[in-house]
């Protein structure tokens, strides 16, 4: 189940608990431009001070889609972006490579999500995007949630598969290698980067458990020639498996923490 509620809530219960009014230099009409940066704003600002999300910003794949729901929505061009008169846009790939230095150039402001190579460094940009969204302490809860879920022991030592419904998987050195070991896992997948699933290995050696991604999307992102048709990925499928929503993985951001969570209360 996710407890997305639960996040919003521990977030806002912090902001709650500060003294003193909102920061004087709080934004008053963000723009996002892409759903990595819809879930930032979503979860940070105050409603009312979002002048647009992006077009993915309602979709399955975007952590609390819901909250989108009356929120305008903009094409990432200049034309559209600048015509709302943004005080604020935040971006991670929307708008393309050159749209930071356009919209500054218009004289409007902009924070880049950044790149996020460790679950520490996610845990850092959330707090730097509550700072530049006026929430500090929003920012600053998401972030020490994130940061429990990493900080707990890591009990056991299954081997899981992670598998997308394209019948790609990860190895060492991505994000969900760090989710699983932190949920207490040794990921199946030794190779580094991202890849079909290993169905010669498969065949002979099998994980202990599956973990799931994107399986809940209407989008589920299928080839007719991906590796999960074959009969030994399908076969896969009877093992013990956590299936974890598209959003909380979708982006280099917070959700990641409720993904740990899930992963780890799945195997209990």
């Amino acid at each position: 189940m996710i407890r997305r509620a639960a996040l919003v809530l521990l977030a806002l219960g912090a902001c709650g608990e500060s003294e003193g009014p909102p920061l004087a230099a709080a934004p008053q009409r963000i723009v996002s431009l892409d759903h990595c940066a819809d879930i930032h704003v979503l979860a940070l600002a105050e409603t009312d001070a979002i002048a647009a999300v992006s077009p993915g910003a309602g979709e399955d794949y975007t952590f609390l889609n819901e909250r989108a729901a009356d929120i305008p929505v903009v094409r990432p061009s200049a034309e559209d972006v600048l015509l709302l008169k943004p005080d604020l846009i935040v971006r991670s790939y929307g708008g393309g490579p050159r749209a930071t230095e356009l919209f500054r150039r218009a004289g409007v402001p902009v924070v880049e999500l950044g790149w996020a190579a460790t679950l520490d460094d996610v845990a850092a940009n959330t707090e730097r995007l509550g700072a530049a969204l006026g929430a500090p302490e929003k920012g600053a809860a998401l972030a020490a949630d994130l940061r429990q879920q990493i900080a707990q022991p890591a009990e056991g030592a299954e081997q899981a598969l992670y598998v997308t419904p394209s019948g790609v998987t990860t190895g060492p050195g991505s994000l969900v290698d760090q989710v699983l070991s932190a949920a207490g896992l040794e990921n199946y997948e030794t190779r580094p980067g991202w890849h079909p699933l290993p169905l010669e290995r498969l065949a002979y050696e099998s994980p202990d458990r599956l973990v799931t991604g994107f399986f809940d999307s209407r989008d589920r992102f299928e080839g007719r020639w991906d590796s999960l048709r074959h009969p030994v990925a399908r076969d896969l499928m009877a093992l013990p498996r956590t299936d974890v929503p598209g959003a909380l993985l979708g982006c280099a951001a917070f959700p990641l923490g409720e993904a740990i969570r899930l992963i780890r209360e799945g195997r209990e």
